[in-house]
C-alpha cells in the first residue's frame, strides 16, 4: 500500500514537479516505517537528469533521518544555491508570497542540514557560517 502510494507520488512530481507532492511522499516514508525502496525512489528523483533542489533537499533530510550522514553531504555537495544568497529560483504555482515561502522553507532545510552535519563532525566554523543564513535579522526585527 504505502509502496504504491509513493510510486504514484514519485510519478506525478516527476511530470509536475509540485513541491507539495514532495511533501505528501515524505509523509508516506514516515508511515511506511521508513521504507528503505521509498527512500530508493526519493534517490532515484535526485540523480534524475530532472533533478529539482527540493526533491534533492528531501533525500538529503531522509537520509540524516537515517544517521547517513557521507551520503547527506555527497547529495548537498550538488545542490548549488546562487552565491551570496538564501534564496533559489523556483517554479510554484499560486501566489507569490506562497512561491516566497516554499524557497525559504527549502533554503532553511539545505542550510540547516549542512550546520547539522558541520556540528556532529566537530566543525564549528563551518557550523557558524551555515547559521548565519537561518538567523535572519529581517525576521527578529519584524
Amino acid at each position: 500500500m504505502f509502496l504504491e502510494a509513493a510510486r504514484v507520488l514519485k510519478e506525478a512530481f516527476e511530470r509536475t514537479a509540485f513541491p507539495e507532492l514532495l511533501e505528501l511522499l515524505e509523509e508516506v516514508y514516515r508511515e511506511s516505517g521508513t521504507d528503505e525502496q521509498i527512500l530508493e525512489m526519493v534517490g532515484k528523483l535526485h540523480n534524475s537528469r530532472q533533478r529539482s533542489v527540493p526533491s534533492s533537499l528531501l533525500f538529503a533530510k531522509l537520509l540524516y533521518q537515517c544517521d547517513r550522514l557521507d551520503e547527506v553531504s555527497k547529495v548537498l555537495d550538488k545542490v548549488k544555491l546562487p552565491a551570496g544568497s538564501t534564496k533559489f529560483p523556483m517554479a510554484i504555482l499560486g501566489s507569490e508570497d506562497k512561491g516566497q515561502q516554499m524557497t525559504e522553507v527549502w533554503s532553511d532545510l539545505y542550510h540547516a542540514l549542512r550546520y547539522l552535519i558541520a556540528v556532529r563532525q566537530e566543525r564549528s566554523e563551518d557550523a557558524l557560517q551555515e547559521a548565519k543564513p537561518l538567523l535572519r535579522e529581517a525576521k527578529i526585527l519584524e
